[in-house]
């Protein structure tokens, strides 16, 4: 799509500033740092609401993700010849969730991208600027977890979900943010099955 407008985003942690302000620096990206004690799921909001009414898409990294080189170019590539009702994954994990693991592995094989209608992630995402106050709308009214309320809104509005392949993130899997449960344990790698480095 000539003239297309991406507008990028980074969702930081207090506790990572440096590497969130370096990404964001790389980027040229806007960055929305939780100084505040908000919490993750109301920055996430913050990011995404922070979209230009004129941008065509907007991208929104965590900032633990680390972008490919040439990382502008590659989304560019990808969002050009996508129809308008529907979001990217630019990230397809190991290990979480586990329900996800054979399609990636299926469409790895098959070397085709994924295409669901499930967001399994939140660590690279891309979505058209026209769904983002829906989405928005949608986020806004629950409390489970950003990945979560995102997919629920994909759920409701029937958004189809593309997953890069490779990813053109990867994710630093360091220790988490958030704090391990029984539900989530966090003891697997969290890393991409395949990255466009």
């Amino acid at each position: 799509m000539e003239g297309m407008i991406i507008n990028d985003g980074i969702v930081g942690h207090s506790q990572r500033r440096t590497q969130a302000e370096a990404l964001a620096n790389r980027l040229e990206a806007t960055l929305h740092m939780d100084a505040t004690g908000m919490g993750c799921e109301a920055n996430h909001w913050r990011a995404w609401n922070h979209h230009p009414k004129y941008a065509d898409w907007t991208v929104v990294l965590e900032d633990d993700a680390i972008p490919c080189k040439h990382f502008t170019a590659h989304v560019e590539e990808e969002l050009s010849g996508l129809p308008v009702d529907m979001m990217v994954s630019l990230y397809a994990g190991t290990s979480y969730p586990i329900q996800a693991q054979p399609k990636y592995q299926h469409t790895i094989v098959k070397g085709t991208p994924l295409i669901t209608n499930n967001v399994y992630h939140a660590v690279g995402l891309a979505i058209p600027s026209h769904l983002i106050d829906s989405m928005l709308a949608h986020t806004q009214t629950t409390s489970m977890p950003w990945d979560e309320r995102i997919n629920a809104w994909v759920h409701d509005q029937r958004v189809r979900v593309k997953y890069t392949s490779p990813s053109h993130v990867e994710h630093e899997d360091t220790k988490a943010v958030l704090e391990a449960t029984a539900w989530q344990p966090r003891n697997k790698p969290r890393k991409a099955h395949n990255y466009c480095d």
